[in-house]
């Protein structure tokens, strides 16, 4: 047995029935803690809580009196496997926990001491019914110190080795919380004995103090239903999988005993708190970090206080740092021009300074952690981010993370998918964490032969919002206005907590927010007649498409339209879309704009187009010419006119681009708009 605390805890609770009632309130306050981190402000990005440390060396013998070169080596171990220093073990797969452990250089009474004491005892042989006559050795005062006694050997009442085990926060007896190590497996020199000897198990230890629960069910279960609260289940950290049994040894692959659901992620193998050999543990998550933190900041803060830190001679210990990991996020990746775009910092570690680069924004360049920037012309931008501490800095950029419209596209769009690249001009196809999006499929369509797919059954995507969005439209002019999409699905079970959703969204701010639903279904509900495709990624025949209608009268007059598909990925089975269709019925009042005398000739057309005009009033006349898709592939001003009637001659000649096909010819002035389909 690796460790007993479990065990110990278990035995604390029969014997003192009212540290439940403790642990419940340490509970409670761990989940407002966690849920409400954003609001908490008792620690800054660059804090370091500092545990000033005594080891009590209990031996009857020259080999279990442990030099201190042992024991220094496994304060090296503590802080390269806590702060996850770089070039290290403990530079794995975790993430700084901003916690070091200082050996203590003053005593309770404040005389210089080294951190360590030595103890000669029989007791150094011991069982956890031992407990209380071997702390009753020696002890510092709990509140100010981590007492860690190193014994010879631990044994468990079924004479099991045991490594080590912890007295977790809020116990019944205060007097006796810390660790008990066997000096075998404590540090990394000396006595130390393979595979435990890489110092891990007093990492491990250490984390049950702070707080940690193991990883694993302690009777062999899982978490339960992946509807459970992750804050008050299983190990309560909701970063760490669900795990049916501890690991041994090193396991290799990607084992996962509990499939609470499709999105259910494999066993934290390398985690610190599993049972793995030292060699394979590197890993403390985020939400282990928090769980620390909400313990080091209530119960345990008299242990971590600057007054503490003083008192026992740990105030002045340097300060380990690593360069910081810049990442950052926008609120929005759509918007038209001119409106502010939230950015807000994600990036981990100490950060001093952030440096942000935003070409084509205002403003250019910023220094503030979250800024809101502009765009001022339609365009995608990169966004740059690089933060920077004491130890070095980082830079993430990320390329086309910013798609600005200024409305150019009108109705009818009609998108089928069918030879357009993907995605098609002016539409968006965006990944909720860069590892699957939609994507054009030649293997089925409702109309012809291809569609877009979300691939849900084969995607590494889980639990990502993944989006699909149309180009920026306007209903200005509009009298109706219609969306239709075809879709098809299949559901992979009828589990409500593996349900695929498509929701349909409309924006009329150009995609800054999308604020009514058009169209909501997942899992089964989202099928036609509630079929389910187990097994197998499902590729629908001609019967599994189904029509889809929705109003956008709401709509009518506005600009700055635009449609978001979103899926909701739960790894269920593939999603397909097709036939997106965006119709309209443009109407203009000639005695407002243009007379009804209107004419566009020749049509078909080559490289002039005609027209013939009668304004009611003086105006300035614009022209553009956007292909079926809604692209602007030419525009002209003819200027102001005066109210009478024009025969006007626009030359296309010098226009790249114009193919033979279908085209929208759009006339505007000052009043509206009227619009011709035209052919070349």
């Amino acid at each position: 047995m690796r460790c007993a605390t479990d065990e110990l805890l278990e035995s604390q609770l029969q014997q003192h029935p009212e540290f439940r009632e403790k642990m419940a309130r340490s509970e409670a306050f761990y989940q407002a803690f966690a849920e409400n981190q954003a609001a908490n402000v008792t620690r800054a990005a660059c804090d370091v809580f500092i545990v000033p440390v005594v080891v009590h060396i209990i031996y009857d013998d020259a080999l279990s009196n442990i030099s201190d070169q042992q024991v220094q080596s496994q304060l090296v171990v503590l802080n390269q496997d806590y702060r996850h220093l770089p070039a290290t073990p403990g530079a794995g797969t975790g993430v700084d926990t901003r916690i070091q452990f200082c050996l203590a250089s003053k005593d309770p009474q404040g005389n210089a001491s080294t951190g360590i004491n030595r103890v000669m005892s029989s007791l150094t042989t011991t069982t956890q019914a031992d407990e209380q006559n071997l702390k009753s050795l020696i002890v510092w005062d709990p509140t100010r110190y981590l007492n860690i006694w190193v014994v010879k050997n631990i044994s468990s009442s079924t004479g099991d080795e045991i490594l080590g085990y912890a007295n977790p926060p809020d116990g019944p007896n205060p007097q006796i919380h810390g660790i008990v190590v066997a000096g075998k497996y404590f540090g990394t020199l000396g006595s130390v004995q393979s595979p435990y000897n890489k110092g891990r198990t007093a990492t491990h230890e250490i984390g049950h103090f702070l707080g940690l629960l193991h990883t694993f069910g302690t009777n062999g279960t899982c978490d339960g239903p992946g509807s459970l609260n992750c804050l008050n289940a299983g190990d309560r950290v909701c970063d760490t999988p669900s795990e049916q049994d501890a690991k041994y040894g090193c396991p290799t692959g990607a084992p996962n005993t509990c499939v609470d659901n499709l999105c259910d992620a494999p066993d934290p193998i390398r985690n610190y708190m599993n049972y793995v050999d030292d060699l394979c543990m590197d890993q403390f998550t985020a939400g282990q970090v928090t769980r620390m933190n909400s313990f080091l900041l209530s119960s345990l803060y008299s242990i971590v206080s600057p007054a503490n830190l003083i008192a026992t001679g740990c105030q002045n210990m340097p300060l380990e740092e690593t360069a910081p990991v810049a990442e950052f996020a926008v609120a929005t990746r759509t918007a038209c021009t001119g409106q502010a775009i939230q950015f807000t910092n994600q990036s981990t570690g100490c950060i001093v300074s952030y440096a942000w680069t935003f070409p084509g924004g205002t403003p250019a360049t910023s220094s503030a952690a979250s800024p809101l920037i502009t765009y001022a012309q339609a365009g995608t931008y990169p966004v740059s981010l690089v933060v920077t501490n004491p130890a070095g800095s980082t830079n993430m950029t990320k390329v086309g993370l910013v798609n600005i419209a200024d409305t150019r596209a009108l109705v009818p769009i009609t998108e089928s998918f069918e030879t357009s690249p993907f995605p098609p001009t002016g539409w968006l196809a965006l990944s909720g964490d860069g590892k699957g999006t939609w994507g054009k499929t030649g293997s089925a369509g409702s109309v012809g032969s291809a569609s877009v797919v979300m691939a849900n059954y084969s995607s590494p995507s889980c639990n990502s919002k993944n989006d699909l969005i149309t180009p920026t439209f306007s209903l200005v002019g509009a009298t109706v206005a219609v969306l239709s999409f075809d879709y098809a699905y299949k559901a992979r079970n009828v589990d409500p907590d593996d349900a695929d959703q498509l929701i349909v969204e409309v924006s009329q701010d150009c995609g800054l927010t999308f604020t009514t639903t058009a169209f909501d279904k997942a899992g089964f509900l989202l099928t036609k007649n509630f079929a389910i495709q187990a097994t197998g990624s499902f590729i629908p025949m001609a019967a599994d498409w189904q029509s889809v209608s929705f109003n956008l009268q709401n709509f009518v007059g506005k600009e700055g339209v635009r449609i978001r598909f979103r899926c909701l990925s739960k790894s269920g089975q593939n999603l397909f879309l097709d036939n997106i269709q965006i119709t309209g019925n443009v109407a203009i009042d000639p005695d407002q704009f243009l007379d009804a005398s209107l004419e566009v000739y020749p049509n078909p057309f080559e490289e002039v187009i005609q027209l013939s005009l009668n304004l009611d009033k003086p105006s300035v006349l614009s022209a553009r010419l956007l292909d079926i898709q809604g692209k602007e592939v030419a525009a002209t001003s003819f200027g102001k006119l005066d109210p009478t009637l024009h025969e006007l001659t626009w030359n296309l000649s010098s226009y790249a681009g114009i193919t033979h096909g279908f085209y929208l010819l759009v006339l505007e002035t000052e009043s509206g708009m009227v619009v011709r389909k035209i052919t070349r």
